[in-house]
Order: C-alpha cells, then sequence, then structure tokens
C-alpha cells in the first residue's frame, strides 16, 4: 500500500514556525528584544480585550468596529509573536466575538426582513396567498448568498437610521 507522504513546503513552513516560536521563547525576558515583541504582544491583547463581553442593539456597532481592530491587529502580529507571547484564552476572546459578531449579525437580517416584510403585510388586509408570498420570501432569505444578505442588511441598517427608503445593495 502507497503511503502519503506530507509535503516538503508544509514540513518546511511547520518547521520554520517551530523555531520562530521557539525563538520568542528562548528569548532573555529582560532583553530589550523580549520588551520589544512583549509589548507588541500586548497591544492586541489589549485590543481584544477591549471587546465587550456581549453584543446587543446598543453597542453593535461598538462591538463590531473592537473586533475589526482587534482582528486587524492580530493579523498584523508575527505569527511567532501571537503563538509564544499572546495567552490562549485571549486568542479565544478573539475567536468567540467573532462568532457572536456573525450570529447576531444572521439573527438581525432575519429581524430586518421580517420587519420589512411586516411593513408589506401592515398596510393593507392581506390575504393568505399574501402571507404564503411573506413566508416564501422568509424562505428564500433563508438561502441567499452571503454578500446579498449583507447588501440587504446594510439597506436595512440606513433605513432604521435614516427613516428613509434605500434601494437594496446601494
Amino acid at each position: 500500500m502507497p503511503t502519503r507522504s506530507t509535503p516538503s513546503s508544509w514540513k518546511t513552513a511547520t518547521r520554520s514556525t517551530y523555531y520562530t516560536v521557539n525563538y520568542y521563547l528562548e528569548l532573555d525576558k529582560n532583553s530589550d528584544e523580549y520588551r520589544q515583541y512583549k509589548a507588541l504582544a500586548d497591544d492586541v491583547a489589549n485590543k481584544i480585550h477591549a471587546i465587550p463581553d456581549e453584543i446587543s442593539s446598543d453597542n453593535a456597532e461598538a462591538f463590531e468596529k473592537a473586533v475589526t481592530i482587534a482582528r486587524s491587529a492580530y493579523n498584523d502580529l508575527d505569527a511567532g509573536i501571537r503563538e509564544a507571547m499572546l495567552d490562549p484564552q485571549v486568542t479565544q476572546k478573539l475567536f468567540d466575538a467573532e462568532a457572536k459578531l456573525a450570529e447576531y449579525e444572521k439573527n438581525m437580517d432575519v429581524y430586518i426582513l421580517r420587519g420589512l416584510l411586516q411593513e408589506i403585510t401592515d398596510e393593507k388586509n392581506v390575504t393568505e396567498s399574501e402571507k404564503q408570498f411573506v413566508q416564501k420570501a422568509e424562505e428564500l432569505y433563508e438561502g441567499m448568498e452571503p454578500e446579498l444578505k449583507k447588501a440587504c442588511h446594510e439597506r436595512g441598517k440606513q433605513k432604521a437610521h435614516s427613516g428613509q427608503e434605500v434601494p437594496c445593495g446601494q
């Protein structure tokens, strides 16, 4: 039976990461170099800690901004420094916040859609076929591509803030 070998580029990348992480771990904690790298890691940790613990309609915009700032800082930090100097619980807070944000946006999209559909049904006496149309629209929304959902989500946010009708995707 043939054996599967690991690609040499993967071995090189793994070896490289291993040596990079070890380089940071083996630095003298009293050296200027260590303090410089630790300061970078601490800056990222502080940005992650700045993310609110929970997301709600009151803080959704600030929550999203904090997650974006923290993710950008995290991505900009050298992988070796991240692994060697960032507490895994801090890193997990970023991942959890991103998951909360995604779930909130998904729920908000449905909430906005239901609000828009409610506007339709409030404008006149709704027939049974129109109720079925609304239900079908909800089902179709659930199957939309993420980009289109995002465009509709943005439209709903703009309408909520301005009170004006905003074409979807603009």
